[in-house]
């Protein structure tokens, strides 16, 4: 449990992809497995990325053989 954080636990099958479409709250994605591609970059497991709010950015899994998890930080409040 974190006060301040909401976290959720996100999987992803190759190739497939989500929107990050929060409007209000930023968030912070840290990828536990496989690899995730954020427009141009790719971040392994370990590695963190900032999303910011109405970013419409897309998270998609970047390992064509493999799945992707990772965790989702959300601010509360």
């Amino acid at each position: 449990d974190f006060p301040d954080f909401e976290v959720r636990r996100l999987h992803f099958r190759a190739g497939s992809s989500e929107a990050f479409n929060e409007t209000s709250r930023y968030a912070l994605v840290m990828v536990v497995s496989g690899k995730l591609a954020l427009e141009e970059q790719v971040f392994e497991a370990e590695e963190a990325a900032f999303l910011p709010a109405g970013s419409g950015i897309k998270l998609r899994c970047a390992d064509p053989a493999g799945e992707m998890v990772l965790l989702l930080a959300l601010p509360r409040g």
